[in-house]
């Protein structure tokens, strides 16, 4: 057997690990688990396309966070600036209001969310406030700005077009399943396949050492973070288009499961690095645990988060135990003999 047969074999079996495809082993786990269990509900393309449906507004919030995190900053203005863009669509087009075309309202939105993203970056780039306070200092101006446009009463788009985008729908998959296949595509080839990409891990990783290699990681936080509001802007105009009307308590729900998502796709694929399609493949793993019990009649709310509380855990802890060093033997951590030269006049020998 040659060197390099036992080398491909290496690699094939580090891929298929469990450490680097927990999520997916986990996610197949649950498929069979409930494909058993409820086999007539569960095994359908309905079910299929309608949880894909349900959770692509929190795959797309999810992705927003990529470039932040891989850029080494947190954003956790995201629920806000969705918030806000939602609130800010609806007020737009709906006839009490502004009576805007759906098309200038989503552009005004979404320009709000760049404004958001590039108030964050100065707070965290230009200020240099450390990126958790800042951006959840900021965050709640933005919810502050949603409450006072609506007095936080929910906007209704009336009679607008924009509802047609709500129920838009190829093969009984609405728009934002398609969205988020167009992000993540674009993040995929990004992050992973040109040099941005890899000047953004490299000043996540280390900052320091990316300045000193000619990065200017300044301007890759600054752009990471205007990305995050804008996908965050995206998901915004998405849920008004929806749920037919805007709130500013729409966001807050999908913070900590995008979150969760992001950080449980980095156990995929690429080495514990954030990535768009680990992303995707853990909401759709947490999406269907809550499809599933649903389809099972668990109806007790808390049941869902304590499932996905326990498989977080799982995909986290044993996805990382072969990653974990190990322990030194006492051969390699006992130093090497010193050589040693004649004792000086003092009586006390010098080692090198």
């Amino acid at each position: 057997m040659t060197t390099l047969t036992i080398d491909r074999r290496a690699e094939w079996k580090r891929r298929l690990s469990f450490s680097n495809l927990s999520v997916v082993y986990i996610l197949v786990a649950l498929v069979v688990f409930f494909g058993v269990w409820k086999t007539d509900l569960f095994l359908t393309y309905d079910t299929f396309s309608g949880m894909l449906n349900q959770n692509a507004i929190q795959a797309l919030m999810a992705l927003s966070l990529i470039m932040a995190l891989s850029s080494g900053v947190f954003d956790l203005s995201i629920g806000y600036v969705m918030s806000l863009t939602s609130m800010l669509t609806a007020y737009l087009v709906s006839p009490q209001y502004g009576n805007l075309l759906p098309s200038s309202a989503i552009a005004i939105a979404l320009a709000v969310a760049l404004l958001a993203g590039v108030v964050n970056a100065i707070v965290v780039v230009i200020f240099k406030i450390d990126s958790f306070i800042g951006t959840l200092a900021t965050g709640s101006i933005f919810y502050s700005a949603a409450v006072y446009v609506t007095d936080n009463v929910p906007i209704s788009v009336g009679t607008s077009t924009i509802r047609s985008l709500g129920s838009w729908n190829v093969a009984s998959l609405g728009a934002p399943v398609f969205v988020v296949a167009v992000v993540m595509v674009v993040l995929w080839y990004l992050m992973g396949h040109t040099p941005t990409g890899r000047a953004v891990y490299a000043t996540g990783l280390g900052p320091e050492a990316a300045r000193l290699a000619g990065i200017r990681t300044k301007r890759i936080q600054f752009t990471s973070l205007l990305v995050s509001a804008l996908v965050a802007g995206v998901a915004g105009v998405l849920a008004t288009a929806k749920f037919s009307q805007g709130s500013a308590g729409v966001g807050a729900p999908y913070l900590i499961q995008a979150f969760a998502a992001v950080f449980l796709g980095a156990t995929l694929f690429r080495g514990s690095l954030f990535n768009a399609v680990g992303t995707v493949i853990a909401v759709i793993m947490l999406g269907t645990i809550t499809v599933g019990l649903a389809l099972a009649g668990v109806v007790q709310q808390w049941v869902p988060y304590a499932f996905q509380g326990l498989i977080l855990i799982s995909a986290l802890g044993l996805g990382g135990l072969r990653r974990r060093p190990k322990a030194p033997t006492a051969a390699e951590v006992e130093p090497a003999p010193s050589a040693e030269v004649p004792a000086q006049p003092d009586g006390v020998p010098t080692h090198v």
